[in-house]
């Protein structure tokens, strides 16, 4: 099963530019459970649980995926695309929404960057 993560706002009458709220996923074999916190475009993401299951496919990028993504401290979200910054700025996850409304999860890799 492919990596996502939904997030879903529970804050509301915070300033303009700050959002709070929770956020679940998976990824690709065990699902997560966090909390999330936006400024401007500063995010700040704190994972609370996740399922404990034996993985013998899919499972084996998981460690690597949700470190990576407690990496995040910033974002720029375009259409459907979400880019996760860490906290130089420099662009390491995207996300992007399918038709079915189902987010998929790829390395970020600049379009001009070398193969």
């Amino acid at each position: 099963a492919p990596s996502l993560i939904l997030f879903h706002p529970s804050r509301r009458g915070l300033p303009e530019g700050m959002a709070q709220g929770e956020f679940s996923g998976s990824g690709g074999c065990n699902r997560f459970l966090g909390s999330y916190e936006i400024q401007g475009a500063r995010l700040r993401l704190k994972l609370n649980t996740t399922s404990i299951r034996l993985c013998l496919a899919g499972g084996k990028d998981e460690p690597a995926f949700l470190s990576a993504l407690l990496q995040a401290s910033g974002f720029m979200q375009r259409g459907k695309e979400l880019v996760m910054r860490d906290q130089d700025g420099k662009p390491f996850l995207r996300f992007r929404a399918d038709e079915a409304g189902e987010a998929a999860f790829e390395p970020y890799e600049p379009e001009n960057s070398p193969q």
